[in-house]
C-alpha cells in the first residue's frame, strides 16, 4: 500500500512502515516530523501546548494560529478553509474528544522524550521512497525537523510550501495532491 499520515499520524505512518516494511510502497509524511525533537529545533511553544490543551481543540484564532502563517495570505487562506468546513462544526460536535486531545497530548509528550539517535536510527531503517511535505512556516512541527528527517532517509524527496504552516494541504490542496500523484506514479522513485 502507499500509506500518507498528517501531523501526528505521519509519525505513525513512518513507525507502521519500519514495523511492516513489506506492507509499504511509498511512504508520504505531511506536516509531520520524524518523532523525537531533531538537533537545533525550537521546542514546541507554551502558545500552541496551551491551545492544543484546550477543550474541543480551541475557538477559530486558535485554528488559525496553530494552521496558517500570521501573514495576510496565510489567515485569509485560513479563513477560507473554516469557512468550507464550517458547515461540519456548525453542528455543535467536537472534532476531538476530550479524551482523545488528552491522549495526542501524552503521545506528543512521550515523542518529547525519545532521544534523537534513537529517531536516526530508525529513519535509516526506512527504505521505501518517502514523500516529507510541510509548511516553511509551521508552528507545531518546525519544517527543520522535515529537512533533518530527508537527511537520514534512503530515498526521500522534501517539499516545502513558503507561505504556509501546519495547514499547508489545506492551503495548497491542489498543489499538494498534485505533488502526492506525481510521487506515487514516479516509477522512478
Amino acid at each position: 500500500m502507499d500509506l500518507l499520515g498528517w501531523s501526528l499520524g505521519g509519525i505513525v505512518a513512518q513507525y507502521a512502515t519500519r514495523r511492516s516494511p513489506a506492507l509499504v510502497r511509498k511512504l508520504i509524511v505531511a506536516g509531520s516530523s520524524p518523532g523525537s525533537p531533531v538537533p537545533g529545533a525550537e521546542p514546541m511553544s507554551d502558545k500552541v501546548r496551551q491551545i492544543m490543551a484546550k477543550p474541543g481543540g480551541g475557538d477559530d484564532e486558535d485554528i488559525l494560529y496553530l494552521f496558517f502563517p500570521e501573514t495576510e495570505r496565510g489567515r485569509a487562506a485560513g479563513r477560507k478553509h473554516l469557512d468550507a468546513v464550517a458547515p461540519r462544526l456548525a453542528t455543535g460536535v467536537s472534532a476531538i474528544s476530550d479524551a482523545a486531545g488528552k491522549g495526542q497530548l501524552v503521545a506528543v509528550a512521550k515523542l518529547q522524550s525519545i532521544p534523537f539517535d534513537q529517531t536516526q536510527a530508525d529513519l535509516e531503517s526506512i527504505r521505501q521512497p518517502v514523500l516529507y511535505a510541510n509548511g516553511a512556516q509551521d508552528t507545531m512541527l518546525p519544517a527543520l525537523a522535515s529537512y533533518v528527517a530527508v537527511q537520514h532517509l534512503d530515498s526521500a524527496v522534501l517539499v516545502l510550501y513558503s507561505d504556509a504552516g501546519h495547514g499547508f494541504l489545506f492551503q495548497h490542496a491542489n498543489d499538494f495532491a498534485t505533488q502526492v500523484k506525481n510521487f506515487l506514479t514516479n516509477t522512478q522513485a
